[in-house]
């Protein structure tokens, strides 16, 4: 019969004493460390477009904190995630730094760009995670699709606000002046290569 070793589960403060201040992309899910590789272009554009969009409304309305990946936010003891944005709100009393200066608490707003090797983390694993501890409002960013999934918590339970391509804009229920052209969030499609061109046309 074959022996299984239950393998043990990191702890947040494990995770913070062997990993301090690194600015590799790596998060601790359930107690198990997830590393990731470094993120492709089109998720880094997103990443700086939506940062320059949510960073500029809030210089006119200062309503609280963004925050950029890879920034930690430790949401309990055997979880500590990294967003690729996430929001604080100055009135949330539930989300606030910690004794070892990093996010604890669930944030007003989670944003995460979805890659292919991402999916099911973002839209299962951490879908989950953010709706249990009280996150209000979460955006999926479909990069490739070119579309923004924006889900509302309603009596705990996340409800799907809509999924809005790029013909489409949206206001945030965390963010209320804020409207977001869904269009200007993407990188410009790269044009066809010649060679693909050529190769089509034969």
């Amino acid at each position: 019969m074959a022996e299984f070793v239950k393998i043990k589960r990191m702890t947040a403060q494990e995770y913070v004493d062997t990993y301090p201040e690194t600015t590799q992309p790596m998060e601790l899910i359930d107690g198990e460390l997830i590393v990731s590789p470094a993120p492709v272009p089109v998720h880094q554009s997103t990443v700086v477009t939506l940062t320059l969009v949510i960073g500029n409304f809030l210089k006119s309305y200062p309503l609280g904190e963004l925050q950029v990946s890879p920034s930690d936010l430790h949401l309990d003891e055997h979880n500590v995630v990294q967003p690729d944005l996430y929001f604080v709100a100055k009135t949330n009393t539930n989300c606030r730094i910690g004794e070892h200066g990093y996010w604890q608490g669930a944030p007003d707003l989670c944003i995460e760009i979805v890659s292919p090797s991402s999916t099911r983390r973002d839209r299962l694993t951490k879908f989950n995670l953010y709706q249990k501890h009280g996150v209000r409002e979460y955006w999926l960013v479909e990069s490739q699709g070119r579309y923004i999934e924006v889900y509302i918590l309603e009596d705990g339970k996340f409800q799907r606000q809509g999924a809005y391509d790029e013909t489409q804009s949206f206001t945030s229920l965390v963010l209320p002046d804020l409207t977001v052209n869904v269009a200007q969030i993407f990188p410009p499609e790269a044009p066809e290569s010649a060679s693909e061109s050529e190769s089509e046309s034969n």
